[in-house]
């Protein structure tokens, strides 16, 4: 399935909250005395006016409070309703990722230092201790550590938030322009403002999107992963980093990126629904990709039941077509086609959906799409102008794949034919063009040889049978198709399906069977009055066939003139006990002549007068 002309990956522009943090400070050096306990160190502080005891804990990201502080401050009124703010996630040292509730603590107080709007995470355990993370020991300026004392330099080089967010909002305008160099340079001066984890995480993940559109891939890979470092929960930049590996071939860590990503969809909330089903059409094709049909058509609907789009319908229609479900493939196609008839990329599905059609034996259905495929092929027209006059490969390539979906449309038209005048326009419409008229099969030349004999060119289409048999010598249809086109008793028929013979045991034929071979050889025999030859190829006939009824008339026919009266009786009230009724005329005159030549004058002449009748 072609995923990159339906939904191009698109960056979602996440909108969080930006809150302003205010640090009250005095200037000079502050030294704060922590108290040992086993290998770590308390120090005292505040939370909106309560002293507490932290643990002074650089490897935590946030401060961390234990419910057992959280109930107690809600109590007493240092923490407040309003003040919760959802839930967030976190890895524990054993790698597990627990669940969290945030809390936003409206002042910390750190030596003298009051911090305000400090976002916080209450782990849901009741012993837990009391951290402080990165969130606040970074918002207190540069530090040093000497022995118990931490030694606050205040007031010096502080990194600004609010600095990185106007940064990361100014490298949009440069993205947009597609003016990648200015932006990835002012996303990294951004980085070197940034304190939250989140607002870091947004920056490498635009970082990733600028190098990626330069074509610096790999970097793209890698800062994505720097971004999921900062937050693992970053939706944007997990969903971009499967796009990513998808577009580059590497589908194994595709999958990866996007079953992770996946795996997160229940622990935060969605925050563009239609990102969350690419991610399941994604995976979806890719496990199409491989085979895995089940798998596949189970995350196409996830994906529908998240938001409905063209992504998921086409693909289904894509895993019911390749499981033969021709019926439900071509429903699924129909409704993908719906969103965007006349879009460029749908030429492949509106031949997708009428060969869906054709193998569900909806053949007016079926060409209502080709003659659509060809339709959008023209209305597209002056951009597929340009197309053709650009130097970017993809962009040939997709116009040249375009071109050959129409064509193969066209191709399908002819076979569908509902007259020879069409068969024979769209047939000659392929031959013109080399590339088409290789891709032709045998039978789409008997089909325009047919055609033309119809209208009683029968030089013509023994031209293009002989063409035929030029390109596909051992095509027997092609023989057989051409013995048709030659008269009665043209000893060169003989010939030929002689050489139809010398397959009897290795080829089946598609268009007749050898019993037919064996008699028409007999009646051209029959015709050059040759009748002790054509005997043993029509007695051969009937053995192979016995439901044929012209086999049998020929049989009668060869005993007649040999004076086999009876065997002739008996071959003709065969071919009468057959269904097909245009040699029964034949029939009874034959077996009429031969009942007089017996003495059965009476039932002859019965005979005689009944064929007469038709």
């Amino acid at each position: 399935m072609d995923i990159k002309t339906l939904l191009l990956p698109q960056r979602v522009l996440l909108l969080f909250i930006v809150l302003a943090i205010d640090i009250t400070f005095t200037f000079g050096q502050i030294t704060i005395e922590m108290t040992p306990k086993g290998n770590v160190y308390s120090l005292p502080g505040k939370i909106n006016g309560l002293e507490l005891n932290f643990i002074f804990d650089t490897g935590a990201s946030d401060v961390y409070l234990s419910m057992t502080e959280a109930i107690f401050m809600l109590k007493n009124g240092y923490l407040v309703q309003n003040d919760f703010t959802g839930i967030s996630y976190s890895q524990i040292a054993n790698g597990e990722i627990v669940e969290n509730t945030t809390v936003l603590l409206r002042e910390v107080e750190i030596g003298g230092i009051k911090i305000q709007d400090v976002t916080a995470s209450i782990s849901h355990n009741l012993d837990a201790p009391l951290l402080l993370g990165q969130s606040v020991i970074q918002k207190l300026g540069p530090i040093q550590l000497d022995g118990n004392k931490l030694i606050i330099q205040n007031g010096k080089n502080l990194k600004s938030d609010k600095q990185a967010w106007d940064l990361y909002y100014k490298s949009f305008q440069y993205i947009e322009a597609e003016n990648y160099k200015t932006a990835i340079s002012i996303l990294k001066e951004g980085l070197k403002h940034a304190i939250d984890k989140k607002l870091k995480s947004l920056l490498y993940g635009e970082l990733a999107t600028a190098y990626y559109r330069t074509n610096q891939k790999e970097l793209a890979i890698e800062y994505c992963h720097t971004s999921l470092g900062e937050d693992f929960m970053n939706e944007q930049v997990g969903y971009n980093l499967g796009v990513y590996l998808y577009e580059m071939g590497e589908m194994k860590q595709a999958e990866n990126a996007f079953l992770q990503q996946i795996s997160k969809f229940d622990k935060i909330s969605p925050t563009d629904k239609d990102m969350r089903a690419a991610t399941f059409s994604y995976l979806a094709d890719i496990q199409y990709n491989h085979g895995e049909y089940i798998n596949a058509e189970t995350n196409y609907h996830k994906s529908l039941n998240v938001s409905v789009s063209s992504m998921a319908y086409l693909g289904l229609g894509d895993v019911y077509s390749a499981q033969k479900e021709y019926a439900k493939a071509a429903e699924y196609y129909e409704k993908g086609i719906a969103y965007e008839p006349n879009r460029p990329s749908n030429i492949k599905r509106y031949n997708q959906l009428g060969l869906s059609y054709f193998y569900a034996e909806q053949y007016e259905n079926a060409r209502n799409a080709f003659n659509a495929c060809i339709s959008v092929m023209k209305e597209n027209e002056e951009l597929f102008k340009l197309a053709m006059n650009s130097n970017d490969k993809d962009v040939q390539k997709t116009y040249t794949d375009f071109i050959l979906y129409s064509m193969n449309s066209t191709l399908w038209l002819a076979r569908l034919a509902q007259s020879p005048q069409e068969s024979i326009s769209n047939y000659n419409s392929i031959i013109q063009i080399p590339s088409m008229k290789s891709n032709l099969q045998p039978q789409d030349f008997i089909n325009l040889a047919t055609a033309y004999h119809h209208l009683k060119d029968t030089d013509k289409a023994q031209s293009i049978l002989k063409e035929a048999n030029t390109l596909f010598p051992t095509d027997i249809d092609i023989m057989f198709s051409l013995s048709l086109l030659m008269a009665d008793n043209d000893i060169c028929r003989i010939e030929l399906l002689q050489k139809i013979l010398k397959y009897e045991y290795q080829i089946q034929p598609r268009t007749f069977d050898y019993a037919t071979v064996y008699n028409n050889i007999a009646w051209t025999y029959c015709c050059l009055k040759q009748y002790e030859k054509g005997l043993s190829f029509a007695e051969k006939s009937v053995i192979l066939n016995s439901e044929h009824g012209y086999s049998w008339e020929t049989l009668g026919e060869l005993y007649f003139f040999l004076k086999r009266y009876e065997d002739c009786i008996e071959a003709m009230t065969k071919c009468l006990s057959c269904p097909a009724k245009e040699f029964h005329k034949s029939a009874l005159t034959f077996r009429g002549k031969s009942l007089i030549a017996i003495g059965k004058k009476k039932d002859g002449k019965k005979d005689l007068e009944n064929a007469l009748k038709l």
